[in-house]
């Protein structure tokens, strides 16, 4: 086998490996916050189970870690998400709302100081994440579409297609990061920009993660909500996916072309339409 071809095998596990790591993320936090509502609808007060929701906010334990990264830590938040995600459908409500929060507090540890580790061994690792976003989200999509917007993946005698693909992700994750280095000191004189610059980039990656969990993981809300034919809603999303794909599988260096002003008026178009389609669809209350 050639270094090409080793290459191309490398980069396809790791696309497979991110798809699946976000795939079971946004499976935790659909269970989350489903389990978190249903105690909601219990009582006219607020729950005390709300307290879970303080499990969101688990990054800010990375502050207690300023001066050095553990690939341990890393290893041991993977391992979490995927016993997290194999305990979660076999649990009672209770159970499932505290065993998805750990997993999905987890995830929001290991996200960060996965994208740490790839941005100083990789310097195209973004589109290997990116690409895994997105095979994510096609997944999620498809296991809900085969059971009528339920993941499938967490029913009965199909939650061993999850076991499957937990396993599936288990072994790619420790191919690829099994071994452990040394702790890493962060190099304080390379930081990569002021603090609020920072800020800005960590809230516009929350921002695109929740609206992948609140819409385009399952089609079927927006048919819903949209009251339009949720084949037709299916099929525009699946296109659109199914473009990028064929980019990064026909090698189309598009990324050569992208420049910041492009980059900035799709962003604003895509914010702009999914305004107007709110704007659309509200409920008007009498005033």
């Amino acid at each position: 086998m050639d270094q090409g071809s080793s290459a191309q095998g490398k980069r396809t596990t790791e696309i497979v490996l991110y798809g699946l790591l976000f795939l079971f993320f946004f499976q935790l936090i659909a269970d989350f916050v489903e389990a978190v509502y249903a105690f909601g609808l219990l009582q006219t007060g607020i729950p005390p189970e709300i307290v879970s929701v303080l499990l969101l906010f688990s990054p800010l334990f990375l502050f207690l870690l300023p001066a050095r990264l553990s690939d341990r830590l890393l290893l041991t938040m993977g391992a979490l998400v995927f016993a997290a995600r194999l305990a979660t459908p076999l649990l009672d409500t209770h159970g499932r709302m505290l065993v998805s929060g750990i997993g999905v507090s987890a995830f929001m540890l290991f996200f960060p100081l996965l994208l740490y580790r790839l941005g100083r061994e990789q310097e195209d690792a973004a589109i290997s994440v990116g690409s895994g976003l997105t095979l994510g989200v096609v997944l999620s999509i498809l296991l809900r579409a085969l059971n009528s917007g339920s993941d499938l993946s967490t029913w009965g005698w199909y939650q061993g297609l999850g076991w499957l693909l937990v396993a599936l992700a288990a072994l790619f994750f420790y191919r690829r990061f099994g071994v452990v280095r040394p702790e890493v000191q962060i190099d304080q004189s390379q930081r990569p920009g002021s603090t609020a610059r920072v800020a800005a980039l960590s809230l516009g990656l929350a921002a695109a993660l929740v609206l992948l969990y609140f819409a385009f993981t399952a089609p079927n809300v927006i048919a819903r909500w949209t009251g339009e034919n949720y084949f037709v809603v299916l099929a525009l999303l699946l296109v659109s996916l199914g473009i990028y794909a064929l980019a990064l599988v026909g090698k189309v260096k598009f990324l050569q072309w992208l420049n910041p002003a492009l980059l900035w008026g799709g962003n604003f178009v895509f914010v702009i339409s999914l305004v107007l389609t709110i704007l659309a669809h509200q409920v008007r209350f009498p005033v």
